[in-house]
């Protein structure tokens, strides 16, 4: 988080002067703003929890009303303070709050200056109103896909089809909603605000009960798959546990690496069904107590792509697909990734982590044909093998993690095992 710092004083620094700018006019009527902050907190602090981003409020409409109702001044003041108080009493990271706070400033202020320079007029509710809730939409994913682009090592439009993907239609009737609650201030004053009131309370409920629905199908369909591989792992005792433990571990890392909570959750889940595609393997292959051959090593490379089709015939897997084909490449490409040549570091990032989710499972634990690695002799293949096999990043991230679990103490790690350099996850996984 600490490398993103500069990019966040960054946005901060045009927000200031875009705030200062906004500022310019006509006194301000404190108690408005101070009404308006109090509304705009309340609606911030439950956000609905469409995905597992938690960030889609009625305050997006509120702010919208807000905007053709008061203002840009009144409005901008409210919700940076309410940005601020909710920063306070959540006790958010101080990053958080800054770029919050200044992609906040920039998505309110630039709409507005985009309806005003078309010819929209405040006060009024005219055609031109529908360029606030579409601009500050684009404006706001985009700043927020930006910032996490950033911390991810990811692609600008990848992040941004992830976090919107399933969010984005509420957005839109959130935003034209906050016209409609723009036209009833307009058109009945006290009397409106009542009316925008009971409609905000309506409209949570409505969408409060689409969120707690979609969880509801969302948790029915992981137990289907834990189930699922349960029942896969059965077929082999050395590995029984393992997808359950591997998905723990993608879950650590992704967090410590500061990844958005729905990548979070997608990457966890892959982590559970990366292994799927071994259901086209043989058990003769999967276990055979010695070593196998080249030809026996060939099939058994085939369930990253059996995995991928059997993940792909499922709606809204995609990544979760690329995870089971991807996640035995090569960091550098060197001949040894499979089934593509690939460099890994041209992988989803999930891909990344469950690369080294699975190689310390797999070392740390009994094989047919070796006894577990120490935890200190799996450090040391994974430090052997950072930047060559593995995502220095992602490595550094787990480190981190299993320090602070005390799993290896800092500086303890022994030594790559002779001959084994390279070969950290070689055999199955």
């Amino acid at each position: 988080m600490t490398r993103i710092w500069p990019y966040v004083l960054a946005l901060d620094a045009v927000a200031l002067v875009v705030f200062w700018y906004s500022l310019q006019g006509p006194t301000i009527h404190f108690p408005w703003v101070l009404l308006a902050a109090a509304i705009f907190t309340i609606t911030e602090m439950h956000p609905l929890n469409i995905n597992d981003d938690g960030d889609l409020s009625v305050g997006l409409s509120v702010r919208i009303a807000a905007l053709l109702f008061f203002g840009l001044q009144a409005t901008l003041t409210s919700v940076v303070m309410g940005e601020l108080a909710y920063g306070v009493i959540n006790r958010r990271p101080m990053i958080k709050t800054f770029f919050n706070t200044g992609q906040t400033v920039l998505s309110t202020a630039l709409p507005y200056y985009i309806f005003t320079g078309l010819g929209g007029i405040p006060g009024s509710l005219t055609v031109h109103a529908f360029t606030l809730p579409l601009s500050y939409i684009f404006i706001n994913t985009l700043l927020v896909s930006w910032i996490l682009a950033l911390s991810q090592r990811q692609g600008l439009w990848r992040t941004w089809v992830i976090l919107n993907k399933d969010t984005l239609a509420y957005s839109i009737i959130l935003g034209i909603g906050g016209l409609s609650f723009g036209g009833l201030l307009l058109s009945y004053d006290w009397l409106g605000l009542v009316l925008v009131g009971v409609l905000v309370v309506c409209l949570r409920a409505v969408l409060y009960q689409a969120s707690f629905n979609l969880r509801i199908m969302k948790d029915r369909y992981l137990q289907t798959v834990r189930v699922l591989i349960t029942a896969l792992e059965h077929r082999d005792p050395y590995t029984y546990g393992h997808s359950s433990r591997v998905a723990v571990w993608c879950r650590k890392i992704a967090v410590e690496m500061g990844l958005p909570p729905e990548e979070v959750a997608v990457i966890e889940l892959g982590g559970l069904v990366h292994d799927v595609g071994k259901v086209g393997v043989p058990d003769m292959i999967l276990n055979k107590p010695d070593r196998l051959t080249q030809e026996e090593f060939d099939r058994i490379k085939e369930h990253t792509i059996i995995g991928e089709r059997i993940l792909l015939a499922m709606e809204g897997m995609a990544e979760v697909a690329l995870m089971a084909r991807q996640h035995h490449l090569y960091y550098t490409s060197g001949g040894r990734s499979y089934p593509d040549e690939l460099p890994g570091r041209e992988a989803y990032v999930g891909s990344r982590i469950l690369s080294v989710a699975d190689a310390w499972d797999a070392m740390t634990s009994d094989r047919p044909y070796r006894d577990a690695f120490t935890p200190e002799q799996a450090v040391a293949e994974l430090k052997a093998n950072k930047g060559i096999q593995f995502d220095p990043v992602v490595i550094d991230a787990f480190l981190r993690v299993i320090h602070r679990e005390g799993l290896v103490q800092e500086g303890t790690a022994g030594h790559a095992g002779q001959g084994r350099k390279n070969t950290a996850c070689q055999q199955v996984c």
